[in-house]
This record gives C-alpha cells, sequence and structure tokens, in this order.
C-alpha cells in the first residue's frame, strides 16, 4: 500500500481511539503549527498564531486555540519580560499525541 495512504488509515485508528480527545481538521493544523514552532525552539505567541490568515480567521483560530487548551493539546506560558505576551506549548498529552502521530508516520514508512 502506499505509504501516504497507509499513514491516513494509521492516524484514523489513532483519531477514532478513546485515548485522546477528538480535535477539528482545523484545530490540528493549528496543534501542528504549535508543534512545528516548538520544535524549532521558536515559541508561538498566541499573537502571532492569529494573525496567521492563512489558517483562518483570528476568532476562528482563537475558537479553535481555546478548544485545544480545554482538551489538554495545549497551554500558554507569559513572557517574564513582556507579560502581555504569551508563548503557546504543547502539554504532556499534547506531546503525546504527536508522539503517535509520528510513530505512526515510521510504521506506515517501513510497510
Amino acid at each position: 500500500m502506499n505509504p501516504y495512504l497507509n499513514f491516513v488509515n494509521l492516524e484514523k485508528a489513532i483519531v477514532a481511539s478513546e485515548k485522546y480527545p477528538k480535535i477539528s481538521h482545523l484545530s490540528r493544523l493549528i496543534l501542528d503549527e504549535i508543534a512545528l514552532n516548538e520544535f524549532q525552539s521558536q515559541p508561538l505567541t498566541v499573537r502571532n498564531l492569529i494573525t496567521q490568515k492563512s489558517l483562518a480567521s483570528p476568532a476562528t483560530i482563537h475558537k479553535h486555540l481555546m478548544l485545544l487548551r480545554r482538551s489538554g493539546y495545549v497551554c500558554t506560558t507569559t513572557d517574564t519580560d513582556d507579560r502581555r505576551s504569551k508563548y503557546l506549548k504543547l502539554t504532556a498529552e499534547g506531546h503525546q499525541y504527536i508522539n503517535a502521530l509520528s510513530k505512526a508516520l515510521v510504521k506506515a514508512s517501513l510497510v
């Protein structure tokens, strides 16, 4: 089977499992963006995320960000130098979800 399609099937199984809270496609894109920035050691601020119009409108991004926070995937930290800036970080559960997807990607590429 095509590795990408195999990954899609594995991802569906992860999403359908009861282990992780359900999130929408847009929430997943936002979570991916936060994870990418965290991986690159360039924490994303709420303000920077909301201004990314390629994802959605600021109000829609804010709504999905709140859902990610309630789901336990993301938290915010405040900058000690500028208390107005809030940085987005993956929680332990957010890291577990991303790691599960990473393992699925590796498994899909080995088939």
